[in-house]
């Protein structure tokens, strides 16, 4: 398998301090309910032989099933998943086989023989102990919550001419970089949040097919911000330098988006492990994750080790 790099937290230096910039521009846009008709503009502008293209074929992830009840785009909170738990299983355990000994129901299964299941309400503490001597389960944890990181706005006209503004970018000298032939030409970022806005005028040619952990569809449409913190994010990497809003430090990049947070900015560690997973078999060797958590997790760790 190729070898790949994965960049958690901020994808560069010196990115964290463009998070003050005037980025109203991005976070103001989000509809309140976006619509999933429209299709980002790639065009000829996306990049030729780039691995991260293969997310052009729609559907579901090869990887993942998610079990339709369970899916919520739009909140989260620790009551909704208190029964949940992380299952790593043996290869060729029969995990539906399994969830119907204990009356418990599948929520996702995948990736990296991992699962998810949904516990008999009142009995989670005791089933955890029976769930860990049971053949063919290797670990069992908690479902953690997992949630995007703060980032302070300026109040700003978003029609004004925003570059200028954009102090973090001179701070890192990233015209000097420019100057030099490097903006992002043939790179692809991953971007594991709460999805981009794919009809944003200063990024919508810049974004490739993503895909969404939160149901497990991979299409043109399927990661939809519905927040504005997964576009505050790929502004401030691969914003395009086409007079509009602001400038990105990598404008020439392209954005792989993955929704794993849902409009509330919050989600579980599952789900942002299989879109860790996802991006890295699309090819991304950069992801981006803006979000954490005051626990370990396994499947984090493990997804990390595969993407890198």
């Amino acid at each position: 398998m190729t070898r790949r790099r994965i960049t958690a937290a901020v994808i560069l230096i010196g990115l964290g301090f463009l998070g003050l910039m005037a980025v109203r521009y991005y976070t103001g846009k989000i509809p309140p309910n976006p619509s999933l008709s429209s299709q980002p503009e790639t065009g000829s502008k996306s990049p030729a032989n780039t691995s991260a293209q293969k997310t052009n074929l729609p559907g579901k992830s090869s990887h993942t099933f998610v079990n339709p009840k369970y899916v919520n785009e739009t909140s989260l909170n620790s009551a909704a998943i208190a029964n949940r738990v992380v299952l790593k299983l043996s290869p060729g355990t029969d995990l539906e086989k399994l969830a119907k000994s204990i009356n418990a129901e599948v929520v996702r299964k995948g990736p990296l023989q991992f699962a998810t299941l949904a516990l008999p309400a009142q009995e989670s503490d005791p089933l955890i102990k029976q769930l860990g001597k049971m053949p063919g389960v290797l670990s069992v944890q908690p479902v953690q919550i997992l949630k995007t990181t703060a980032a302070k706005i300026m109040s700003v006209n978003p029609a004004d001419t925003l570059y200028p503004q954009q102090w973090g970018l001179n701070k890192i000298e990233a015209q000097k970089a420019w100057n030099l032939g490097f903006a992002g030409s043939g790179v692809v970022v991953a971007v594991v949040d709460t999805g981009v806005d794919l009809n944003h005028p200063d990024l919508k040619d810049n974004i490739l097919p993503g895909y969404n952990a939160l149901t497990g569809v991979a299409s043109a449409a399927a990661a939809q911000d519905g927040n504005g913190h997964g576009t505050h994010v790929s502004g401030i990497i691969a914003a395009e330098d086409n007079g509009v809003g602001i400038v990105g430090v990598a404008y020439q990049a392209k954005i792989l988006p993955v929704k794993a947070l849902t409009r509330q900015g919050a989600g579980t560690d599952d789900c942002v492990a299989d879109g860790i997973t996802w991006a890295a078999d699309q090819g991304a060797k950069i992801i981006n994750l803006s979000l954490g958590s005051d626990t370990e997790s396994e499947i984090l760790q493990e997804a990390i080790q595969y993407a890198s």
